[in-house]
């Protein structure tokens, strides 16, 4: 078998602009270094970022719209992503996804329910190749 390790971290920020409920964030991430796997140098896919958030709210509901551009340093194109989370009394999330020049992915959807402390998800994720869609599934604690 082979292996190789390395560290690395990500850097973000998110700007509270002046405009009600819109923010602005940038993000590099994968920033490090790995070792070497037979003698071959495994470089990690350098990415930027750059997003943005606008939320409305109407009564009980919370409406977020959000966007972001991203650029890896060994690929030319640009990429994006756009989503849609509707937030019913903070108890139930509804969530809409869809991604741009991506190669096997594009539209996705949840749900989520906040339970107090424990929050519970389940996304849908369809593939655009062999590969079978995606169901997940996911349990947070809030400490």
């Amino acid at each position: 078998t082979s292996s190789s390790s390395g560290i690395s971290a990500d850097l973000g920020y998110v700007f509270l602009t002046p405009i009600r409920n819109l923010k602005l964030s940038a993000a590099l991430k994968y920033w490090g270094i790995t070792s070497k796997m037979n003698e071959e140098s495994i470089q990690l896919p350098l990415t930027f970022e750059l997003g943005t958030t606008k939320d409305f709210t109407f009564s009980s509901v919370l409406l977020s719209l959000s966007g972001k551009a991203v650029k890896t340093e060994d690929n030319n194109e640009l990429n994006a992503a756009l989503g849609l989370n509707c937030s019913v009394k903070e108890k139930v999330n509804f969530r809409m996804g869809y991604k741009i020049n991506y190669d096997a992915e594009d539209f996705s959807a949840g749900i989520g329910f906040n339970l107090g402390k424990f929050i519970i998800d389940y996304a849908f994720i369809p593939f655009d190749s062999e590969l079978d869609d995606v169901h997940m599934f996911g349990i947070s604690y809030k400490f």
